[in-house]
C-alpha cells in the first residue's frame, strides 16, 4: 500500500506518499476536499465546465447556508479565462476549483495559471484531474496545486472502483466522518479488497509512468513516440496499461497495423 502512495507521489510530482490518500473514486475526493476545507461564511469559485461532482457538493454547501459558489465562464483564450476567475475572488474566497479537462468538449483549462492566481489572492486550489491523469503531464510542485482528485480507472488505466485525492499542501482538513463502527470480520474483508484493488492500481501507475516518460521524452508527439516502438513493444505497452488482448483484439490489431504503418512509411 506504501509503495502505492510512493508511486503515486512522485508520478504526480509531491514529496509526501503520506498525503495520497485511497478513495472510491474522483467524486468522493472531491467531496472530502471541498467539505474538508469549508468554514462559515467562505465562498469557492469553479468554471463553467465543472463536473456536477464539483457543482453538488457546492450547491448542498450553498442549500445549507455554510458557503456559497460562483462559476467563472471558460473564455475563448486562457487570458480571458483567468480574467473571468480574477473578476471572482474575494477576500472570503477559500479555494479555486478547476477540471484539467472537460468530460464533455475535451477543452483544456489553464491550471497552472489559475493556480497561481489563486495563491496570489490567499485561496487554494483544487485540480479535478479526472480526464487528465496518466494523459497531461501533471507536477503539483511546478503547477503549484494543493489539492488533486482523480480516478484510478480512466487514463491511470486502474481498477473501477478507486480515486486518488493527492495533497500538496499544509492545510488542514476537516474529518467528515466523526465515529464508525464495523465488525472486525467487515474490516478484514473491506481490507482484502482494498488490497487487491490498490495492488492492481500500483502496477498500473507503474505502466503509465512508463509510457508517459517516453511520450514527453518524444517531445509530446504521438507520431513520434509511435514510429519509434516496434510492433511488439506497442502490443506489451497496450497490454501493460490496461488493454486485454482477448476482449479488444480488434482494437490492438489496428494499433499495431497503424504503428507498423507508419513506421514503413518513416513520418
Amino acid at each position: 500500500v506504501y509503495e502505492t502512495r510512493k508511486r503515486v507521489a512522485e508520478f504526480f510530482g509531491t514529496d509526501a506518499p503520506e498525503n495520497v490518500i485511497f478513495t472510491k473514486n474522483c467524486t468522493e475526493a472531491l467531496n472530502i476536499v471541498i467539505k474538508g476545507l469549508c468554514v462559515p461564511g467562505c465562498r469557492f469559485i469553479c468554471s463553467s465546465l465543472d463536473h456536477n461532482a464539483v457543482i453538488r457538493p457546492l450547491e448542498a454547501l450553498r442549500r445549507s447556508g455554510t458557503a456559497d459558489y460562483d462559476i467563472a465562464p471558460v473564455g475563448k483564450t486562457d487570458d480571458e479565462t483567468v480574467a473571468n476567475f480574477k473578476r471572482l475572488l474575494r477576500s472570503n474566497t477559500r479555494a479555486v476549483i478547476c477540471t484539467g479537462a472537460s468530460n464533455v468538449f475535451g477543452e483544456r483549462l489553464p491550471t497552472a495559471k489559475l493556480a497561481r492566481l489563486a495563491h496570489e489572492n490567499g485561496a487554494l486550489f483544487i485540480l479535478d484531474a479526472a480526464q487528465t491523469a496518466g494523459i497531461v503531464n501533471i507536477d503539483m510542485r511546478r503547477d503549484e496545486i494543493d489539492f488533486l482528485c482523480t480516478a484510478g480507472h480512466k487514463g491511470l488505466y486502474g481498477p473501477m472502483g478507486t480515486g486518488l485525492l493527492v495533497i500538496n499542501s499544509d492545510e488542514h482538513l476537516n474529518s467528515l466522518i466523526e465515529e464508525v463502527c464495523f465488525s472486525i470480520a467487515m474490516q478484514r474483508y473491506d481490507l482484502f479488497l482494498n488490497m487487491q484493488i490498490i495492488a492492481e492500481l500500483f502496477f498500473k501507475v507503474s505502466a503509465i509512468s512508463f509510457k508517459v516518460d517516453h511520450f514527453y521524452s518524444c517531445n509530446g508527439s504521438f507520431i513520434s513516440f509511435i514510429t519509434q516502438c516496434s510492433t511488439g513493444a506497442i502490443f506489451s505497452l497496450l497490454h501493460g496499461i490496461g488493454c486485454n488482448q482477448s476482449v479488444n483484439d480488434g482494437h490492438v490489431s489496428c494499433c499495431i497495423q497503424v504503428g507498423d504503418a507508419l513506421s514503413g512509411a518513416g513520418t
